[in-house]
């Protein structure tokens, strides 16, 4: 009985540790195809380069030792980099984590040796107290899954991709003076500025082979807009002799804003700085130059203008469904509205669970539901346009680092986050398609919208 109840503490660390490690299975590694298309390259070049040399040893004048050279490192050593760049991998079992690299070369370390993860132009890096450990060029569920329990064990994830990263949120501080980040330009180009960082009303300025240089946002006479036909958008920085000191340029698509592109146009523009051709953007544009941290009672007032002017296409095409027998149900809704919905409609939650107050859009007839035949989701969609601030004090170290930057006082403001009438009307015009082409099916769904 001694030996029984002595064992039995240690039986239940095992058990719990097994299931910890079948829970934590991770497996992160390039295509199978990069592979392929690397052995096919090794194969392809060392073939030619056998044949063209074994040409000039027959006599063959149009064969030579250095075509046959030429074949062997230009698809040879190819299709070698594409093949030992297909074997990288990074496997997470349980607390450790195992990373091959181009080398075959294996490196181990735990969760809990990460410190940070963040956002490169070219990948993921990995950083622990000693400096990098690593670096992921892909991003898939694994992938997604890995930052996550990084930050439930405290790692700072700063993906500017999501809308509160530690850099995003510090890019849309309330005060100017508080706003730390970084700019991405074009790194790779030495006559271009590589980075502009931004500290409250300074710059630090970045060239490629040159010293950084710090200036201030004043000194900046103005700001040229210029977007193109593919919807890239080119932003030009002017100094007071009408030089241009850097060069900006992102997608005016890009709502999650990579580069922080669009913060900067945001900080330039409190900041008393003319920006000229605004007015000439698309809509996208205009939109993301209003997103902003904004006080409880100014959210509700900015959210009410926002969804009237929404409401004139909304009635439009709810009279173009009545035509074909649908009902299209909508109106604005609050935090605890979008979950009950959430569950009744079986949509998937926003990410970070960050909704305020919105509106919704759902097809019914004769009060059922209706949903696509093909993917068997609802015909429904709910859109933020008031979102909440992350939530703090739980001593994660992405937590204390925003508390370090000032972000405390973030938490009582609502993130206003316009969205285009464009990207409205595609949802509608999805729905609409499947409604045309009958790919719909009417579930047994009811609830009272009113």
């Amino acid at each position: 009985m001694i030996k029984e109840t002595q064992n039995k503490p240690e039986q239940e660390r095992k058990a719990e540790k097994a299931v910890l490690s079948s829970r934590q299975k991770l497996l992160i590694r390039a295509p199978r195809t990069i592979r392929i298309i690397g052995a096919i390259g090794i194969v392809f070049g060392g073939l030619m380069s056998f044949w063209c040399y074994r040409d000039y040893l027959n006599g063959n004048e149009t064969a030579s030792a250095g075509m046959s050279l030429g074949f062997l490192l230009i698809f040879g050593t190819m299709g070698l980099w594409l093949w030992c760049y297909g074997c990288r991998m990074l496997q997470v079992k349980g607390e450790e984590i195992l990373f091959r690299d181009i080398f075959f070369r294996k490196h181990r370390y735990t969760l809990d040796d990460i410190c940070s993860v963040r956002w490169n132009h070219d990948g993921f890096l990995f950083s622990g107290s000693t400096g990098k450990l690593f670096k992921i060029y892909g991003y898939c569920p694994d992938c997604k899954r890995l930052f996550e329990l990084l930050e439930e064990r405290g790692a700072q994830v700063d993906l500017p991709g999501r809308m509160f990263s530690p850099e995003q949120t510090a890019a849309v501080h309330p005060e100017p003076d508080k706003r730390r980040f970084l700019v991405r330009t074009s790194p790779w180009l030495p006559k271009e500025v590589s980075k502009i960082e931004v500290r409250g009303r300074q710059l630090a300025v970045s060239k490629l082979f040159r010293k950084e240089f710090t200036c201030s946002c004043l000194d900046v006479a103005k700001i040229q807009l210029k977007e193109n036909k593919e919807g890239r958008l080119n932003a030009r920085i002017y100094g007071g002799e009408g030089t241009c000191l850097a060069k900006v340029r992102t997608f005016s698509a890009d709502a999650s804003d990579m580069r922080c592109a669009f913060a900067f146009l945001r900080h330039m523009i409190e900041l008393g700085i003319p920006v000229e051709g605004a007015e000439k953007t698309s809509e996208y544009v205009r939109c993301l130059l209003q997103n902003r941290f904004v006080s409880f009672s100014i959210g509700q007032s900015l959210f009410k203008e926002e969804y009237q002017r929404i409401c004139p296409l909304l009635d439009r095409y709810a009279a173009v469904f009545s035509d074909l027998g649908i009902q299209m149900e909508y109106g604005p809704i609050d935090k605890e509205q979008k979950e009950e919905l959430e569950k009744s409609l079986a949509l998937e939650k926003i990410t970070y669970d960050t909704f305020n107050r919105g509106f919704f859009i759902c097809l019914q007839r004769d009060g059922q539901m209706l949903f696509d035949k093909k993917a068997s989701l609802p015909l429904a969609e709910m859109v933020m346009l008031l979102a909440e601030a992350p939530e703090m004090g739980r001593g994660r170290r992405e937590d204390r680092y925003l508390e370090d930057q000032g972000m405390a006082a973030v938490q009582n403001l609502l993130y206003f986050r316009p969205i285009p009438e464009i990207v409205i009307q595609q949802i509608l015009e999805y729905f609409l398609n499947k409604v045309k082409k009958k790919q719909i099916h009417i579930s047994d769904i009811k609830r009272d919208w009113s």
